[in-house]
This record gives C-alpha cells, structure tokens and sequence, in this order.
C-alpha cells in the first residue's frame, strides 16, 4: 500500500498563531508537505504566498467564503437570493487559489434559512446549488482548478446545513467516499468531470469513518 500523505488545516491546527501565515511556517517546522484551510481571506495575498515559497508548503483545498457568519452563513452555495454574493466569493477563491497555486476549491453549500423548515426549502436549495455548481464547473475548468462539495452528517455536525448531497448520495453511486456528479447523470456539461463530492462523513451512518 502506497504510504499514507497528510495535511495540517491550519483553520483548526496551530490556532494559536493569530495569522495564518504563521501557521503555515508552524504546519512546516512540524514536517507537513501540504496545509489545506477554510478561509484565508483575512490573509494579505502577498504574504501568503511569501510563506508558501519560502516553506515549500503545498496549499491543497481552500474554502469559498462563508458569507456573513455572525449573521449565521456558512456558505452561500445553496442558498436562494445569493446567487450573486456566491459568484462574488468565487472570483475572490479563485484569485486566492491561483496565487497560491491551490488546485482545489471546495464549493460551500449552507445552511437551511432560519425559521425555515428543511422540507420546504430541500427542493429550491437544490436547483439553487446545482445552478450554482454548472457556474463554477464553468469557471474552474478554464482555471484547471477542481471543485469539490462535501455532504454533511447533520447529526454530529450543523444540522443546520443544507445536506443536498445527501440525496445524491442516496440516488447515484459512490466509490470511496466520492460521488462523481459528472459519471452519475449530473452532466450540465461532459467538461465537468472534475466537479466531484468528498463524503466527510458519512450522510447515512451515526459517526464519522
């Protein structure tokens, strides 16, 4: 078996250091080759990639920006009416991960609106992401940058996320924890092979694999 690689995500490790630069000296002086991160954002561009370079760091996922969190986003993906808040965080993670050389962005989905039932919005939300999904396929396969979307177990996680991928876990099929859109009848185009869905945890098992 080939060995196992790892990556520190500096959004949880090192949380410490107050910058995200730091933590990506730190991820490198404890021997990781690779970080990963939810929102690096806050981040001088510039100074980032100086700490990438001078660590020989690969930066290997980063996020598309939340939204508002204190006003309860978590993504922007999925949700009706931001469709344009969502666009916006795209450009801004892809002129993040191109300068960071990053060849992955995970495309956020969530959460259900508050004092929204989940069965009343479950249908739009999912027009809304997977609309939103044919858009950035667009735009990250000119960048060769692959999107990723990641299901959510709402039992031991936010079970205020949006859990589209539940459904599509349940109706196409999976290998590995990966559910290829592109090879399971989600084909807006045959170009987007590269949009894939990274399974956590598992949408239908009590606890994480």
């Amino acid at each position: 078996m080939a060995p196992l690689k790892f990556c520190a995500n500096i959004s949880w490790l090192f949380a410490e250091l107050p910058d995200f630069t730091q933590r990506i000296y730190a991820a490198a002086s404890c021997g990781f080759q690779a970080v990963e991160a939810a929102w690096l954002y806050d981040c001088e561009l510039q100074e980032l990639q100086r700490a990438r370079k001078a660590t020989g760091v690969e930066v290997i996922l980063i996020n598309t920006p939340p939204g508002d969190v204190k006003s309860g986003d978590l993504g922007l993906g999925a949700v009706p009416g931001r469709e344009k808040d969502f666009r916006e965080g795209l450009d801004l993670a892809v002129r993040y991960a191109k300068a960071l050389e990053c060849k992955r962005i995970h495309l956020m989905a969530g959460r259900i609106p508050v004092d929204v039932n989940r069965s009343q919005v479950a249908k739009e939300m999912e027009t809304v992401f997977v609309h939103n999904l044919t858009y950035a396929a667009d735009i990250l396969s000119k960048e060769g940058i692959m999107g990723t979307i990641e299901p959510i177990n709402t039992r031991i996680t936010d079970p205020s996320c949006c859990n589209t991928g539940e459904g599509w876990k349940a109706k196409y099929q999976a290998t590995n924890g990966h559910l290829s859109l592109a090879n399971n009848g989600w084909k807006p185009h045959t170009q987007h092979f590269k949009v894939f869905a990274h399974n956590r945890t598992c949408s239908d098992c009590p606890g994480p694999r």
